[in-house]
């Protein structure tokens, strides 16, 4: 019954693009073949129409009738320069048919947002998205113009996990999309640290690769000036409300395949908490998911845009005439949710605190909840850890 749904299915769907793209466009046609001059590859090709499309394609979503399932022909979308998310599938199939690329076709999908698989619901009702998928040689590449940063080799976020109904000739073909690693989604970030009497002044660098950059590039969209300053700010906040963001630089905005990077510089004052010839200070300037509880009474799933890898490396320069009274304890957690070590180094002058968390779920279901909360409140105990620096007898202070 299932199969003979399926079927029924998958003829419906083929019926709206089996007439797609039958007559050539000679101007897009030329675009291609100019654009994948000299690449040698399939899969560098299939790279080059994927990103050219999402640079110059604006994705707008509308629908009319019919429209809202039958893909527009590729010539007009690069006539009009902007489409739905079927026409950017379209477009991408016919630029790599022009480019001699063989194994690129259309395929539906559902976003998260949709609970069911085709098995359980076989119906347009299951899928409310399109994507095109390259198939380089058994492994699948999906290829999602709608997510503007993602880099190729990724498939949008919001698509992870998913079922994806691919035409196949004359049959149809349902493969899954993989959630992406947390190793692939990671921020990375390395902050020196001076004390000037209580006040904290740092040079840090963070680095952002997989859906954390792209996450982070779309919300910060085409602000300039002060508003890009301000969600700059937010980005890389440290400590409390007293941090004070001096200058900054970005690296890699335009390159998908490269970490995107934050360089910046920041003064935190009365960060340390003096007591007498002591400093109490704490290294945990980014308190990672330490807001994030669920509620008590919560009984549907906690969905989690993707999974993600911090690494944070904090090293603070002892200050002069000052010596290490009291490190706190390293900390170790592994469990079917989060894995988290932090630990100390005392070397040379310099504390350095390193704190690595990986996400290991992208859905948590209700029998997570307990064993969740629990983590966070681990870390929570684990955040108010704090150094404590004594001054030097009979030496003049900083």
């Amino acid at each position: 019954m299932i199969f003979n749904q399926l079927c029924f299915l998958s003829c419906t769907k083929k019926s709206f693009i089996k007439d797609l793209n039958k007559t050539d466009d000679a101007g897009l046609k030329a675009l291609t073949l100019e654009l994948t001059q000299g690449i040698s590859s399939d899969s560098g090709k299939v790279k080059k129409i994927l990103y050219w499309v999402k640079d110059n394609i604006k994705y707008i979503a509308f629908e009319n009738g019919y429209e809202g399932f039958i893909p527009r022909e590729a010539a007009l979308v690069y006539k009009r320069k902007f489409g739905d998310c079927k026409d950017m599938s379209s477009i991408i199939s016919a630029m790599s048919a022009y480019a001699g690329v063989q194994g690129v076709t259309l395929a539906w999908i559902g976003t998260r947002e949709i609970p069911y698989s085709y098995d359980q619901l076989s119906t347009p009702a299951v899928d409310n998205h399109m994507i095109s998928v390259y198939n380089d040689n058994g492994t699948y590449v999906f290829l999602d113009a709608t997510d503007r940063e993602t880099r190729y080799g990724l498939p949008s976020s919001f698509i992870q996990g998913k079922e994806a109904l691919m035409s196949n000739g004359d049959t149809y073909k349902i493969i899954k999309v993989p959630v992406v690693d947390a190793e692939n989604n990671k921020a990375a970030e390395v902050v020196e640290l001076q004390l000037q009497g209580e006040k904290l002044v740092g040079w840090g660098s963070v680095s952002y690769s997989g859906f954390a950059r792209s996450n982070l590039l779309s919300q910060m969209g085409d602000a300039t000036g002060k508003s890009r300053f301000e969600r700059i700010k937010s980005i890389v906040l440290k400590g409390n409300n007293k941090f004070s963001l001096k200058d900054y630089t970005e690296k890699n905005i335009a390159d998908r395949d490269r970490p995107y990077v934050i360089d910046f510089n920041f003064e935190l004052s009365d960060y340390a908490v003096r007591d007498g010839n002591e400093l109490y200070i704490s290294l945990f300037l980014d308190q990672i998911y330490e807001k994030l509880t669920l509620e008590a009474d919560r009984v549907s799933a906690f969905e989690i845009d993707f999974l993600a890898s911090h690494s944070c490396r904090y090293e603070l320069a002892l200050p002069a005439n000052y010596a290490l009274k009291y490190l706190p304890d390293n900390f170790s957690l592994d469990n079917d949710v989060m894995k988290v070590d932090a630990f100390y180094t005392k070397k040379s002058g310099i504390v350095s605190l390193d704190l690595n968390l990986k996400l290991k779920k992208i859905l948590l279901q209700q029998s997570d909840f307990a064993l969740w909360n629990e983590t966070i409140k681990k870390l929570k105990n684990l955040y108010t850890q704090t150094l404590i620096l004594k001054e030097n007898e009979g030496k003049p202070k900083n």
